[in-house]
């Protein structure tokens, strides 16, 4: 009986992993989110305008896209992610959604990041695909055709020409004459489920499905702009005195309303008193030669209480903070990470600790309760208007905001490559690389752009990370020269995401220009150089040039072994690389002859159970295998995992791997394994969890044997 396919490590049935399904799956945790609709503001005013979201599902299929798509349409401050917000909390209260994604700020990579992590949540991990975008095609034919009620948010949709590069996830059925996509936002929702409902808030209406209901919404009616104040002031008649007046001073704008009342509320002062304060101001501001919109003056006047009341200019200094990440969502960690702490308070002239700026009655509570911020459970959100006071580029302020995200950054770890935390601190930084300019490039290029790279890549965004790391080049190149550091690393890893997103011809070309660059500047002997070398022979090897990435390798180990000497760890690792692709290009016994040569020289250098030692004699069992002696290969694996054991313990991932291997042999050789396999599903969801690649595998195994048992 032949094995599935080697790959990477893992023996996986490569030809139907794709298409099969699966019915090992564990329970779906029905009703679930992904993403987190922004915190109810206090006293939220329905509006007339949003019945209509409340039409009837179209049941009937007479759409071309589902439906009803509904788009909320405005300038800023006018409600409508709040509309949205309210009203999805409305439906899942009823229990009418059994999924909900919601996406802030919908740009490309948020959308693609989303969508991924819903196929994640309702296949339950049941296919080893990790690139984003392939997930999220998984998920849009998920979503077409099932009988669960999804409802995806895709709020402030802001640049349509990155939501377009979409398309590609279509059928080619579902795409017009000429391939294109009809409509450029046609695939962004599944088409054709009437228990799927898309709501879209953006500035400008975008180009629309048919079928689709434009909501446009704009400063409140007066009757509305009543209703809001007096439940914002609790009715109190002698707060209300000149509402009206006042309404109409603002222009009717749910923002400055909002702003007004949450001043008025909180001083004690009539609405009377309140315009004559905000005239006040309004001319003083002008007469500094500061001109004010009627929004602006609502904020400073709220800014202003709150100097008052958050002593030393911490709440200030919050609010410049605030306005240098995205409003949509800003991670609570991020205000009490120590480098934010020690800028506070040495600005303050004294120490200030995370309870004074995050507990209760904390400076976040006072800047939410006067509404220049909105402070949920995890995230701090604020609008527009609000960081544009405050928004005034300080480097100090830049640098101070890059190192509060580094360092709330989780540890580099798969399991939390694409969590809420780590997707909206990308978002975050995000905003500020583009905000920040070259800023971050003084003195040096800021280890958060490196850490925002490989957090796309690690989400399966590969694209998105090579441009990124392809930017960083070109900036390192110009700032720090080309034989910086941080300007080999982006070119590296530029190349490697290039290779990942499926631009195997860009993944050589870089490393190609990569070694050539390392070559003139350090020459052949060189780590670098030799780095650089490894990574083209490795990336010629997975363009199915097998043979030329063998002949790359074997003089890669010579100079290693030159320079090192053979028994050197690069020297192994060359030799490692120069046996699977020689084994690829010429048979397993072409990769055992070499493997056998490094595990005499590995164990007589390092020990018979350094983990250098026990990788080259896995590799040498797997490839027996190939050639052939199964049984073999298990006997060689099975005293592998008692030494993997040993040193390392039951619950570590490469003992894992080796129990995966172990009894794929077994069962390649003839014995039932399907009870051992069931557990090392089990153990490896429990330890690493049910997304990881190796638990995908051990269920792809599972499921491979299993057929062939039955």
């Amino acid at each position: 009986m032949e094995p599935p396919a080697l790959h990477h490590g893992r023996w996986l049935d490569a030809a139907s992993r794709d298409t099969r399904e699966y019915s090992w799956r564990t329970p779906i945790p029905w009703p679930c989110r992904v993403g987190v609709p922004p915190a109810e503001v206090r006293c939220h005013q329905h509006r007339e305008a949003t019945f209509a979201l409340d039409e009837p599902r179209n049941r009937d299929r007479r759409y071309e896209t589902t439906g009803p798509v509904h788009v909320l349409v405005g300038p800023s401050g006018v409600g409508k992610t709040q509309a949205a917000s309210r009203y999805v909390r409305t439906l899942e209260k009823a229990g009418e959604i059994d999924l909900l994604i919601w996406v802030p700020g919908a740009t490309r990579e948020a959308v693609l990041s989303a969508y991924a992590e819903a196929a994640d949540l309702v296949e339950r991990g049941t296919s080893a695909i990790g690139d984003a975008e392939a997930r999220a095609a998984r998920f849009l034919s998920w979503a077409r055709d099932t009988h669960k009620r999804w409802f995806i948010v895709l709020d402030d949709l802001a640049d349509l020409d990155d939501l377009t590069d979409l398309g590609h996830l279509a059928d080619p059925a579902e795409l017009g004459g000429s391939g294109v996509p009809v409509d450029p936002l046609a695939d962004l929702w599944p088409t054709g489920n009437p228990n799927g409902r898309v709501l879209v808030t953006a500035r400008v209406a975008p180009p629309l499905p048919v079928g689709a209901h434009v909501i446009e919404l704009g400063p409140f009616r007066p009757v509305e702009s009543y209703e809001f104040l007096a439940a914002s002031l609790l009715d109190e008649a002698e707060l209300l005195d000149e509402y009206a007046e006042l309404a109409a001073d603002l222009g009717h704008h749910p923002l400055s309303l909002a702003q007004a009342a949450a001043y008025i509320r909180d001083q004690r002062v009539t609405c009377h008193d309140y315009r004559k304060l905000l005239a006040a101001a309004t001319r003083e501001r002008a007469a500094a030669g500061t001109v004010m919109g009627t929004t602006a003056g609502t904020v400073a006047l709220c800014a202003d209480l709150a100097d008052e009341q958050v002593p030393d200019g911490v709440a200030r200094m919050l609010r410049q903070l605030v306005a240098h990440l995205d409003g949509r969502g800003i991670p609570l960690a991020v205000f009490t990470q120590p480098v934010v702490l020690h800028h506070l308070g040495r600005a303050a002239g004294r120490p200030v600790s995370a309870e004074e700026v995050a507990g209760a009655s904390g400076a976040l509570d006072v800047l939410h309760r006067l509404g220049l911020i909105t402070r949920g459970e995890h995230l701090v959100q604020a609008a527009e208007a609000t960081r544009a006071m405050d928004l005034s580029g300080d480097p100090l302020v830049v640098h101070v905001a890059a190192e509060a995200l580094t360092t709330a950054w989780p540890p580099e770890d798969p399991a939390n490559h694409d969590d809420a935390l780590t997707r909206s601190l990308r978002q975050n930084a995000i905003l500020l690389r583009d905000l920040a300019g070259e800023t971050l490039w003084t003195p040096d290029c800021h280890l958060l752009l490196l850490r925002l790279g490989e957090s796309l890549g690690a989400a399966g965004l590969a694209r998105a990370a090579a441009v990124h790391f392809g930017q960083l080049a070109r900036l390192s190149l110009r700032h720090l020269g080309a034989g910086h550091d941080r300007t080999v690393t982006s070119m590296t890893r530029e190349a490697h995401w290039r290779g990942e997103s499926g631009d195997v011809a860009g993944a050589l070309d870089g490393f190609a220009r990569l070694l050539t660059d390392r070559l003139r500047t350090f020459g052949a002997d060189h780590p670098s150089t030799l780095d650089a070398w490894s990574r083209l022979a490795e990336w010629q090897g997975r363009s199915g040039d097998a043979r030329e990435a063998a002949e790359q390798y074997a003089v890669i180990a010579g100079q290693c072994a030159r320079i090192h000497g053979v028994d050197h760890p690069e020297t192994l690792r060359a030799g490692q690389g120069l046996a699977r692709w020689a084994g690829t290009a010429r048979g397993p016994w072409a990769a055992e002859r070499v493997l056998a040569s490094l595990v005499s020289t590995a164990t007589r250098a390092l020990g018979p159970l350094h983990s250098h030692t026990l990788d080259i004699r896995h590799d040498l069992a797997n490839w027996h295998g190939r050639s052939g002696h199964a049984s073999s290969a298990a006997r060689s694996l099975r005293v592998l995992l008692d030494a993997r054991v040993r040193e390392l313990g039951p619950q570590n991932p490469v003992v894992l791997l080796t129990r995966h291997d172990l009894l794929n042999w077994r069962a390649a050789a003839g014995e039932e394994v399907k009870d051992e396999y069931e557990r090392l599903v089990f153990d490896a969801r429990y330890l690493l969890g049910p997304g990881h690649p190796q638990t995908l595998a051990a269920r792809e195994a599972l499921e491979f044997w299993g057929e062939r048992s039955s």
